[in-house]
């Protein structure tokens, strides 16, 4: 495999026991054909994974790239669609999908998923391992990483500690010209759920990262992640409002942490810090909900223009909706204004920026004539 693929960034020294049993497979001059086939069926997921530990299928691909095995046409099939998967999770050019298909993939054998902008080996890529209930997730942005590692998330309910211990759910994964949409969700110890909501674009280089704790009762509580892998060598504030630069990257970059209000002087929201090479963020709210935002923007043109975000009023039959109710922002990125609307009560007509919906969740932007462009919507 040539680029550079997200695993070769978590200091892996060395292969899983299943790698290792494939490595000692094809130690053999002769390696027989009926044992490769049995490891890859075994080991593989149809869309061509590597169950035990998806972001190591681009090493998986390089051992078998050498393997020749002509004639038999369920070898073929299976590393085409590893060699794909493997190219989705590294940085190099991926052929263009089929009408509908996406450039990435989500996997519910290897619990893991790649949300890609483009097929480009600069494209802005968000890769999520959710086996367990602290994801990895990678983010790169022009090619570059900004961060890679476990999403270590600690939740909290009137002081006591919430743990997260069930599996983490596909509840909706969409694709199309306009984006890549993934949601996750886990049931918690407080008779609560706590939904993540990944989101890139294709027409603006934006990507959302959403987490709402969603309670059955008004509380106090505490929403706290440290990202692992940070790549910038730190975070410049901005003067007009809590908008984050990311310091020593290429591509002109920054952290947009929207679930605060823009004014820096404002109490409450999120806190977000840079840390022995980790994201540190924080949030507490009491209320029956807790919606914890951030949008990352970049230039591609190399000048990132920064204006402050708007937290938007959302109405429900000319009532205004609190932001546990209902939330919505709208963030600049290049030329675009986008929008993230959700609904987090039952099925109610709401209004945001003149638009009247019944949906749960908009995500799209605000056009030049002032209306509000879904690009995806959930009912």
């Amino acid at each position: 495999m040539n680029g550079h693929s997200i695993h070769s960034v978590n200091g892996h020294g060395s292969f899983s026991p299943e790698l290792s049993i494939l490595e000692a497979l094809l130690s053999d001059p002769a390696p027989a054909r009926m044992s490769i086939n049995r490891w890859m069926q075994r080991h593989l997921s149809k869309k061509g994974l590597l169950i035990a530990d998806p972001w190591r299928t681009p090493d998986a691909a390089a051992l078998l790239a050498g393997v020749l095995m002509n004639g038999d046409a369920a070898f073929a099939r299976r590393f085409e669609r590893l060699a794909l998967a493997a190219a989705k999770l590294s940085a190099v050019k991926i052929a263009a999908p089929v009408k509908g298909k996406s450039f990435g993939f989500v996997d519910s054998q290897s619990q893991s998923a790649v949300l890609r902008r483009g097929t480009a080996p600069d494209s802005a890529m968000l890769a999520v391992d959710f086996r367990n209930s602290d994801c990895r997730i990678a983010l790169r942005i022009g090619g570059e990483t900004v961060a890679d590692g476990v999403y270590a998330t600690s939740l909290g309910k009137n002081g006591q500690e919430v743990v997260l211990r069930s599996p983490w759910e596909i509840v909706c994964e969409s694709a199309d010209s306009d984006m890549e949409y993934l949601e996750l969700a886990t049931p918690l110890d407080a008779n609560a759920f706590l939904d993540r909501h990944l989101f890139i674009a294709r027409k603006a280089p934006i990507v959302w990262m959403i987490d709402v704790l969603r309670g059955d009762e008004r509380a106090e509580w505490r929403w706290k992640v440290r990202w692992d892998g940070a790549r910038p060598n730190g975070l410049r504030g901005e003067a007009t409002h809590r908008g984050q630069r990311l310091l020593g990257l290429q591509a002109p970059a920054a952290l947009l942490p929207v679930s605060s209000p823009p004014d820096p002087f404002s109490k409450g929201g999120m806190r977000v810090a840079m840390a022995e090479g980790a994201f540190e963020f924080s949030q507490a709210e009491t209320a029956k909900r807790l919606v914890a935002a951030t949008a990352w923007v970049w230039s591609e043109s190399g000048v990132l223009s920064l204006p402050p975000w708007r937290r938007l009023t959302v109405t429900q039959d000319g009532r205004m909706t609190p932001p546990e109710e209902a939330f919505a922002f709208r963030v600049q990125a290049g030329a675009r204004q986008c929008v993230f609307f959700r609904a987090l009560e039952h099925p109610r007509r709401h209004a945001f920026l003149g638009c009247q919906t019944f949906d749960e969740t908009i995500i799209g932007e605000l056009d030049r004539k002032g209306d509000v462009k879904p690009w995806m919507r959930i009912e």
